[in-house]
């Protein structure tokens, strides 16, 4: 019997094996507008008070997040390691100061001998290092979120990424926690999207669609990784109260 924990999404578990099994990863892939990032917070509402849930954000602060999360009445008991401010502080700030002292006349001699530039290269993270080291220190029960891999895919190799990748899918397996991953769908080419979809067990797709004048949101279950019966394409909303409610539900296979 497969022993499974919910994805955040109630009719989604009952398309797939009452939830996700234990051990799983997801990849969801999603269109600007399709609510991918939500749907990564509403599988992050599941396990409180029972798993280590952990939020690792790269585009959101961590009072977004749970701003976003607190919107809906879900849970925010849970660790958001905020990327995007520790990328804006320890690389950002400084590459703008740098750029600007080098605007204002000074040399890369000069420069080298400043503070703000060893600062830089002292306190330089290697933020895909850092990732792979909060994925693989958690204990189980675990649940996590990486949102989004488009960050890291921006500033390392695909074969780096991929290595990462394949480590949080085999933490995950070995310690029967479930993770998933989220990035913008056809931004990175389909020879990534395809190395990153054989790593994942599941792989979702959300997209919006345009019919005549009208919007449609689109969910397609490509993959669930020994059970390809699983696989399914429905429509949904994103209601206020609920976040993504899936509506009408067609088998693929």
């Amino acid at each position: 019997m497969v022993e499974s924990v919910s994805i955040g999404i109630e009719r989604l578990d009952r398309i797939l094996l009452n939830g996700i099994p234990k051990g799983y990863t997801i990849a969801v892939k999603g269109t600007p507008g399709s609510g991918f990032e939500l749907f990564a917070k509403q599988f992050m509402s599941q396990g409180s008070g029972v798993e280590n849930r952990v939020y690792l954000s790269t585009s959101e602060g961590s009072e977004e997040v749970k701003g976003i999360m607190k919107r809906y009445n879900w849970p925010t008991d849970m660790e958001v390691i905020d990327v995007a401010t520790q990328y804006f502080e320890k690389v950002l700030l400084k590459e703008q100061e740098t750029a600007r002292l080098k605007r204002d006349g000074l040399t890369v001699a000069q420069l080298l001998e400043m503070a703000t530039v060893k600062d830089y290269k002292a306190d330089k993270i290697d933020f895909l290092e850092d990732l792979s080291f909060e994925v693989t220190s958690l204990q189980p029960p675990f649940r996590t979120v990486v949102d989004s891999l488009d960050f890291y895919l921006e500033h390392y190799s695909v074969d780096e990424v991929l290595s990462v990748v394949r480590t949080i899918k085999a933490h995950t397996h070995y310690n029967k926690g479930v993770s998933l991953i989220t990035m913008v769908q056809d931004m990175h080419g389909k020879n990534v999207e395809n190395a990153i979809d054989a790593i994942v067990d599941v792989v979702i797709e959300m997209y919006v669609k345009q019919i005549a004048s009208e919007f449609e949101n689109q969910l397609i279950v490509r993959k669930v990784r020994n059970y390809p019966d699983k696989t399914a394409v429905m429509t949904y909303t994103i209601d206020e109260h609920k976040g993504i409610t899936p509506e009408m539900v067609k088998r693929v296979a």
